[in-house]
């Protein structure tokens, strides 16, 4: 079964080559940031997913859904997680919508696609967001 999910995630903890004190980014420079995060989610991978994450993750790298203790993940978790991508959606691609910048603030709006390689074991709906 093919699904469509709308996703909007802020990459503000990505590695960048922009200097810390940087007071603003244009898009061109936010999508440059982002790029490489978010090409991890387009299906097969090329390379090592370990390696990748390291490569684009801060060591604090955190990701966040909810205020509770324990609604985070740190890298670690995040390269099984995004790693397991390949076996559980194999066809997955992840396309920007849209890229709004604030300031140092990237709000990342986008489309995830894919067909369910094994049975799944989410509880959420296929079409989560989309509508």
């Amino acid at each position: 079964m093919k699904w469509v999910a709308q996703l909007v995630a802020a990459a503000v903890v990505l590695t960048s080559p922009l200097s810390a004190s940087a007071q603003s980014l244009t898009e061109a420079q936010a999508r440059t940031v982002i790029a490489p995060w978010y090409g991890l989610f387009n299906q097969p991978v090329q390379g090592d997913m370990k390696t990748l994450q390291e490569q684009i993750l801060t060591a604090d790298y955190e990701s966040c859904w909810g205020y509770l203790p324990g609604k985070c993940w740190g890298r670690d978790a995040s390269i099984k997680v995004v790693g397991g991508f390949a076996k559980s959606i194999p066809d997955m691609k992840f396309e920007i919508k849209e890229v709004l910048v604030a300031g140092d603030r990237v709000i990342v709006r986008g489309e995830v696609t894919g067909t369910w390689g094994r049975p799944r074991r989410m509880t959420v709906s296929p079409t989560y967001g989309a509508g």
